[in-house]
């Protein structure tokens, strides 16, 4: 018999007896994997690099002074610590205080455009690393980093002084917080997303209908951290430290700055003006119709932000999430949601900077659809294809730099400051202007606060939000009726000063143009003594093309005014020349196309008002003044069933204006006297005594009510 080998059995060495850097490591399971966080030194000069570049090309396009919209406020408020308007943005005019102290270039309105771009410049480092905790290469990175920065309406808020790019970095940075914690699941994280959460309803509390997404989703991810009290602790004080902050408002009121707005001095105060009180029936203002204008105006921006192209791969982003990436994909979408429905009932005409969240986390998408292109790409066998596929994505991350550079390029733009000049140069020696509108009053409020301009004028907010008349100084702090700033501004005539008024709001006075002001003129006189200021104006930018809507208002508004001045100089045609330019400039805005009707109707040219008109009402279908000014053309025009739907429109907008009270009163008159039958004459006249009656009710000393109602009277007595 043949014997059986015994087999060898190979022994594994001992741990000992291994030599060091010989044995592999054992694989990472996928919980370990998606546990590692991708950052390294390269990252971190990448982030470099961004911050760099980004910041260099907004320095390149950044506005060189005070600018348009809330401009000229937040930085006399940040300059002045005095009170900005509602939520007050303690945080934000901290900050800008410090960025004038310590920045040493140019005036304090550049210093604060240059925050807001500094602000966008970390906005664009975040998408970076954001996308980097997704797992992208940092190629793709970059690239989304760049389709975030130079997208249309980012950019052009990182150019000026607004509240915009601080509200997107928070936004972006409680993003990124929450994906660390998901990938790492250290405690540390929810603990600093809990103070960044707080910290940011310091600067806007708008923020804070994101906050139930992010918490059902932490919660989705980690249900068990619903019960652990001592996190929720704190995370509850983390989140509330900050909040105090917002002291700030009652103690700098206390000290009636110039600009004390809404005076927060007490709780009740204070409360309101955090909450925004003051603009809250903005919500929901005009109901579904509202709603579906400014979901229209929001497909308008979004085709605005990127080339085409970029919308495309947005939308294969959002197929390729919800297939792959299910729960992040629905987070995102979930935070978009939410943006677009509280962006959409809240009716304001500068809407578009409130959809910026929204076109950053479409890059988000985006970057998913490049990263599996590069992925493809890096499987390419040909060295060439593989350069000219990287090559390809560059291109398209870099258009949005191309697309967008001359549309929101403001380096030269100084049509906001000159505009204010020009303002001022129209003012005698101590003059008294009256303000009414936020355009001229928040640069106003930048020239006399921050650059000390014509200390002899008195500047007053008809609107009583700055510039307060002295009965606003008194212990009660009563709000000052329209008549109050009457009396007042009539015993400024009184004491025979020169008084001024941006718009011409009060009708018991004579006015007279006076460049883009209107002079009140003593009783008895009947044009204007002084000589046209136009001369003295600095009309530089006015030849320039402009996408701001405000630039084209103003650009618009001069053009308007030197008509209407021409024209009471008997020069038609010139006057003409320049209502044709007011139309190039501005004819898509409804502000200039609602003067122009004014002037026209004025003029005894109801067509023409009318065709204006028609265009207004399509560019803003929920102005009652519009529906007025028709009302009163088809009345003309005898035309009573038109003339009446448009005074019923404008009174559905408007309860309360006393001008569509009085015109359709005097139309029910007039159909009264037209009808020959007894009884449907009473009934109208019946209607218009109940319109005047309202109208008196409004505004009991208007003596011209007083004289209709006093007429339909003696009619339904007979």
């Amino acid at each position: 018999m043949k014997r059986k080998r015994k087999r060898k059995v190979k022994q594994r060495p001992k741990a000992a007896e291994q030599k060091p850097g010989i044995v592999k490591s054992e694989p990472k399971t996928d919980k370990e994997a998606d546990n590692e966080i991708l950052f390294n030194k390269k990252d971190y000069i990448i982030c470099c690099g961004i911050l760099f570049i980004t910041l260099l090309v907004y320095i390149l396009t950044l506005a060189p002074t005070v600018y348009f919209g809330d401009s000229g406020e937040l930085t006399a408020a940040a300059y002045n610590l005095g009170i900005a308007h509602p939520p007050g943005y303690p945080l934000y005019l901290l900050l800008g205080k410090l960025f004038m102290l310590f920045v040493p270039i140019g005036d304090m309105a550049m210093r604060m455009n240059l925050l807001s771009a500094f602000f966008a410049s970390l906005v664009a480092v975040l998408i970076y690393l954001i996308n980097r905790v997704l797992t992208h290469g940092r190629l793709i990175s970059v690239l989304v980093s760049s389709a975030a920065a130079f997208s249309f309406t980012f950019w052009t808020q990182a150019l000026v002084a607004e509240v915009y790019t601080l509200a997107a970095l928070f936004f972006c940075t409680l993003i990124f917080l929450t994906l660390l914690w998901l990938k790492t699941r250290k405690e540390h994280w929810l603990l600093l997303l809990a103070l960044t959460a707080g910290l940011a309803l310091t600067h806007h509390v708008i923020i804070a209908v994101f906050y139930p997404v992010f918490f059902i989703f932490i919660l989705l991810n980690k249900p068990r951290l619903i019960r652990n009290r001592k996190l929720i602790a704190k995370t509850a004080c983390l989140f509330l430290l900050p909040l105090l902050l917002y002291l700030y408002l009652p103690l700098r009121s206390a000290l009636d700055p110039l600009n004390d707005w809404g005076n927060p001095e007490t709780f009740s105060t204070m409360i309101d003006h955090i909450t925004a009180k003051q603009f809250g029936g903005l919500f929901f203002k005009y109901n579904l119709d509202g709603v579906l204008f400014q979901l229209n105006i929001f497909f308008d921006a979004l085709l605005k932000q990127f080339p085409f192209i970029f919308l495309i791969l947005a939308a294969i982003g959002i197929i390729i999430g919800l297939k792959r990436e299910r729960k992040m994909a629905l987070f995102f979408l979930a935070l978009q949601a939410v943006n677009i429905s509280y962006s959409l009932t809240y009716y304001i005409t500068d809407i578009e900077p409130h959809f910026i969240n929204i076109f950053l986390t479409l890059t988000l998408f985006m970057g998913m659809v490049l990263d599996r292109l590069y992925r493809q790409i890096k499987k390419a066998k040909k060295v060439h294809a593989h350069w000219l596929g990287v090559d390809i994505l560059i291109i398209i991350a870099l258009l949005p730099l191309d697309f967008n550079w001359t549309k929101c390029n403001q380096n030269n733009n100084y049509l906001a400051r000159n505009y204010g000049m020009n303002m001022f140069n129209s003012l005698e020696e101590n003059s008294v202007l009256f303000i009414d509108g936020e355009t001229e009053l928040f640069i106003a409020a930048y020239l006399k606060i921050v650059e000390k301009l014509r200390p002899d004028v008195k500047v007053y907010d008809a609107r009583q939000n700055i510039f307060l008349i002295p009965a606003m100084k008194t212990k009660d702090k009563k709000k000052v009726t329209i008549k109050n700033l009457y009396q007042f501004a009539q015993k400024m005539v009184t004491d025979q000063k020169p008084v001024y008024f941006t718009n011409p709001i009060f009708g018991n006075f004579t006015f007279a143009e006076y460049g883009v002001l209107y002079r009140v003129l003593p009783g008895g006189v009947t044009s204007n003594p002084i000589k046209d200021p136009w001369e003295k104006y600095d009309l530089s930018g006015l030849d320039k093309t402009y996408l701001d809507p405000i630039a084209k208002e103003t650009i618009g508004k001069y053009f308007l005014t030197r008509a209407r001045y021409l024209s009471k100089m008997n020069q038609g045609d010139l006057s003409e020349d320049f209502l044709k330019k007011a139309l190039s400039a501005a004819g898509d805005r409804h502000l200039v196309l609602k003067h122009i009707s004014i002037f026209y109707m004025q003029a005894g040219k109801y067509d023409r008002a009318e065709k204006c008109l028609k265009k207004a009402v399509k560019l803003d279908p929920f102005d009652a003044d519009d529906y007025n000014m028709l009302g009163m053309i088809a009345h003309y025009k005898l035309d009573y069933n038109e003339a009446l739907i448009n005074y019923d429109k404008a009174l559905e907008l408007r309860g309360k204006s006393i001008s569509a009270l009085i015109n359709r009163g005097m139309l029910y008159e007039q159909m009264g006297d037209k009808n020959v039958n007894p009884r449907v004459k009473k009934g109208f006249y019946q209607k218009a005594y109940i319109d005047l009656e309202q109208a008196k009710k409004i505004e009991p000393s208007n003596p011209a009510i007083a004289n209709i109602k006093k007429r339909i009277s003696f009619k339904l007595s007979r």
